[in-house]
């Protein structure tokens, strides 16, 4: 049969040891999947299977990076992971619950949760039929047993119910105007976690230039910010952002959270508030202007590391 997986393997790099019952899961996954599974590429000029599948998430995407048996390339699909971003969610939760369950309660309440539980995975294995449609073709138990591994990737290993705060794969700053408070907060993330976390920035309008004051205080720690050009959230997806790979929000204003929260409410994506201060018109004097920069930018610092770490 040519139409098959012959190799699956995750990449993890950069993602925390994952717990014994995540590890397990992914395990039964790889082992179900290759003793049994249904996968063929649909483009006409797709060379023949077995193919060698390797997942990963780059860039904030879903990577499916499929090779022949004898290691030959066939193809690499990228897919958004907004779509997923809830439904995983929601299978994680559903999975501790069980994990849980499998401990201290009776058959017949295990039973009842390990009910839910597959059918949020049908769920998924659904949404996967159709994210991967006009490339690979995949029946149920293959696509179940893929969305047990997209999990894995997702979550980075991470417990969702034990772990409410979990790290993040992106983050998107806001503000009203991109030129202060959300700039300063993109650069200071990306000093702190820049290896790790995709993070940009936007504003409701963009209608100012980046400000000098915000510029010259985070020159103070080592953040360049002279390069950065101001964008509102219309102008993200011309500059190859697209709000659904992000998986939380992060608004500094009030005219912002509004904003966040109307554009990710169909998105399923994480909005938080930060109220920090605007600094821009306080100060008679230079270096009371600059006071009242720093203020704010140590304002941004300090919730970034109680955040993020």
């Amino acid at each position: 049969m040519t139409n098959r997986l012959c190799h699956v393997e995750i990449d993890d790099h950069g993602l925390p040891t994952p717990t014994p019952e995540i590890e397990q899961e992914r395990a039964v996954a790889i082992f179900d999947l290759l003793e049994d599974n249904s996968f063929g590429l649909v483009a006409d000029a797709a060379p023949a299977g077995p193919y060698r599948l390797a997942l990963a998430i780059r860039e904030r995407r879903l990577v499916f990076d499929i090779a022949t048996e004898a290691g030959d390339r066939a193809g690499e699909f990228h897919l958004s992971l907004g779509p997923f971003r809830q439904v995983v969610k929601d299978y994680w939760q559903i999975c501790e619950a069980y994990f849980d369950a499998v401990k201290k309660l009776p058959p017949s309440q295990i039973e009842a949760i390990d009910m839910a539980r597959r059918g949020i995975h049908n769920e998924g294995a659904r949404l996967l039929q159709e994210r991967l449609k006009g490339k690979a073709e995949i029946d149920t138990d293959t696509a179940r047993r893929l969305f047990t591994l997209i999990c894995v990737l997702h979550f980075g290993g991470l417990s969702v119910a034990g772990d409410k705060r979990r790290q993040p794969q992106s983050v998107l700053f806001c503000c009203d105007h991109n030129a202060v408070r959300s700039p300063m907060a993109e650069g200071l993330m990306k000093k702190l976690h820049g290896h790790d976390i995709y993070v940009q920035s936007a504003g409701v309008r963009n209608d100012l230039e980046i400000d000098g004051f915000a510029i010259a205080v985070c020159e103070e720690l080592g953040v360049e910010l002279s390069r950065h050009r101001s964008r509102s959230f219309d102008e993200m997806q011309e500059w190859g952002d697209d709000l659904e790979g992000f998986d939380l929000i992060v608004a500094l204003s009030p005219a912002s959270q509004r904003m966040a929260q109307e554009l990710a409410r169909h998105a399923h994506i994480e909005v938080e508030y930060w109220p920090i201060m605007d600094p821009t018109g306080l100060g008679e004097t230079r270096d009371a202007k600059l006071a009242s920069y720093r203020q704010s930018r140590d304002q941004i610092m300090a919730r970034l590391k109680d955040r993020f770490g």
